[in-house]
């Protein structure tokens, strides 16, 4: 078995229905499933949201999942990054439908440009599926080298100016 070289967190609230979706498309990428992980943060769901993940962690490898009492999005990614085992760190959000080779481009994008920090995707909104209540959306994702990150958050003012220094577009 490799080792684990990206780990993906999600994080949801109340959206069971969507985050299907999401994890389906995260089971099926073309990158090696050895190599990459994915963790959700339940935000504190209300819903059946928890039991499917608990379902879901005893029948899948390399997936994991993670409670916490309704604190946010910035909590859950900073619990997802305190237990990701990876060198690069993938954050969607549970309405995202990453594309089937989203995992090697992210890490082919790292390996052409290995002094990036972060790189971010590209995102295709299809009109259709936009509504005002969050059911579907598509949003942006960033992805940043682990050792990179804790020296990133210094301050938001400097995360900004350092982050358009060093961001690489996929």
């Amino acid at each position: 078995m490799g080792q684990i070289n990206i780990s993906v967190v999600v994080c949801t609230y109340n959206r069971k229905h969507i985050l299907q979706d999401c994890l389906q498309a995260l089971f099926t990428q073309s990158y090696p499933s050895n190599k990459y992980e994915v963790l959700v943060i339940d935000d504190g769901s209300t819903d059946t949201t928890s039991s499917f993940l608990r379902n879901l962690a005893g029948k899948r490898k390399h997936f994991s999942f993670f409670r916490q009492s309704h604190a946010g999005m910035a909590k859950g990614r900073n619990l997802g990054l305190a237990h990701a085992e990876g060198n690069i760190i993938a954050f969607t959000d549970d309405d995202c439908l990453p594309a089937k080779d989203w995992l090697r481009e992210i890490e082919q994008s790292f390996e052409r440009n290995p002094h990036a920090i972060g790189v971010e995707g590209k995102t295709i909104t299809i009109d259709s599926e936009i509504t005002l209540q969050g059911k579907r959306t598509k949003l942006a994702t960033l992805h940043i080298k682990r050792k990179s990150f804790r020296k990133l958050v210094v301050s938001m003012k400097r995360l900004s100016f350092l982050m358009a220094k060093t961001l690489i577009s996929l």
